[in-house]
């Protein structure tokens, strides 16, 4: 692949990173509305949270480096560290976790996401932590386990929502190893189950190109 190309892709693909940090974000938000009014959580657990929450949700388009979006991140590593066995500690974790991958501290980022999927038991939430963990992996250079990653997504559970994205990343990791043969394997995959896919003319030129 030559740096054009390789550019061009790489543009391409950030267009829609959004379809793993933007959903999370908002089931997350509504996620915590609904915890919002469980009784018995810490009182003290919840008004710091719902404090870093609205600090965060005001200033969400600022940049991550802004005072007020490092403040929310404080807090709801106050929330996470001195109350662990409060919901809104659970709530916290992959909050704290965007605001580290946005701001490049990508190892705090992946602890903060690993800690979310073992407190989670919904797949839903399981799947969107663990995208976003590949992404960390991937912003490393660590393209071996954003690959296992991406693997077992789209090989467990072959109705989850997020599959087809899981699908698509990983023909363009394996395309970045050089690893065509796989990349193509993914690519054909995709192309038969999700031809009304906003993605699939994309993948189907990436398909043809290996024939070539």
């Amino acid at each position: 692949m030559n740096r054009k190309t390789e550019l061009k892709e790489i543009s391409v693909y950030s267009r829609y990173g959004k379809y793993i940090f933007y959903p999370l974000l908002i089931i997350l938000l509504i996620f915590s509305g609904i915890y919002g009014y469980i009784k018995h959580i810490n009182k003290k657990a919840e008004k710091k949270y719902n404090t870093a929450i609205k600090l965060f949700s005001k200033n969400l388009q600022h940049s991550p480096s802004d005072k007020k979006i490092q403040k929310a991140l404080i807090m709801f590593e106050e929330v996470i560290k001195k109350y662990p066995l409060s919901q809104f500690s659970v709530l916290s974790m992959p909050l704290a976790g965007y605001i580290c991958f946005m701001k490049g501290d990508y190892k705090n980022s992946e602890h903060y996401y690993n800690m979310f999927r073992k407190k989670i038991s919904k797949l839903e939430y399981r799947f969107l932590s663990a995208l976003a963990l590949s992404s960390c992996y991937e912003s490393e250079n660590n393209l071996n386990n954003a690959i296992k990653i991406l693997k077992k997504i789209s090989e467990q559970h072959p109705k989850n929502p997020f599959r087809e994205f899981a699908l698509l990343n990983l023909a363009r990791l394996y395309r970045m190893e050089g690893k065509s043969v796989q990349a193509k394997k993914i690519i054909k995959k995709f192309l038969e189950e999700y031809p009304q896919s906003p993605f699939f003319y994309m993948a189907k030129s990436y398909f043809l190109s290996y024939n070539k």
